[in-house]
């Protein structure tokens, strides 16, 4: 009996806490913004926004952006200082059409685009190129890999296999966010 009402005291307070933390999550969720690669991942909720190539920067590993962009609205959230921040998506097309997944993060206040930074492109041509990133109200902390999982002739410089274990290189990106510019450090 004893046992019983221990139990339930404790899983009353398990609960209680559960919702405490989910209401003060909550309130702060919409002050911050924190969003990482698994948002991105998420199917546009919004129609699109058109971007030129001129007003996006960022890293590309060397794939030149199409001078259009359509993207899709994957979230958004308006910071306690007026400024909204999307998370979009785009599918483009690379080197013999190898499907390119990009996610964007844009800030603007009203209706003008202030600013844009591509956060990843996916793809795969030879090399595999993929980003994690971490985005919040202050900062955007962006590591890009690039795996080369193919092994090549060292005369002839031909593909001759798979690697046992791919090489990986990571570059790693820090912007701040003043004002709602995007400044690389």
């Amino acid at each position: 009996m004893i046992g019983t009402r221990l139990f339930t005291s404790l899983l009353i307070a398990v609960l209680f806490g559960a919702i405490l933390f989910a209401c003060t999550a909550q309130q702060s969720s919409q002050k911050a913004i924190y969003w990482t690669q698994m948002v991105a991942q998420k199917s546009p909720l919004q129609d699109s926004i058109m971007f030129t190539h001129d007003t996006i920067y960022g890293e590309t590993s060397g794939f030149r952006l199409p001078k259009q962009i359509r993207t899709g609205v994957c979230e958004e959230q308006m910071s306690s200082d007026g400024y909204t921040y999307r998370l979009l998506r785009a599918k483009l097309a690379g080197e013999n059409d190898i499907p390119i997944k990009a996610t964007i993060l844009s800030i603007s206040r009203g209706n003008k685009i202030l600013d844009a930074v591509i956060l990843s492109l996916d793809f795969t041509f030879e090399t595999e190129h993929f980003a994690h990133f971490v985005v919040t109200t202050d900062s955007i902390h962006i590591h890009r890999y690039e795996v080369e999982h193919l092994e090549y002739d060292k005369e002839t410089g031909e593909i001759i296999g798979n690697r046992n274990t791919p090489d990986t290189t990571i570059y790693s990106s820090l912007y701040l966010i003043r004002d709602g510019h995007i400044i690389k450090q």
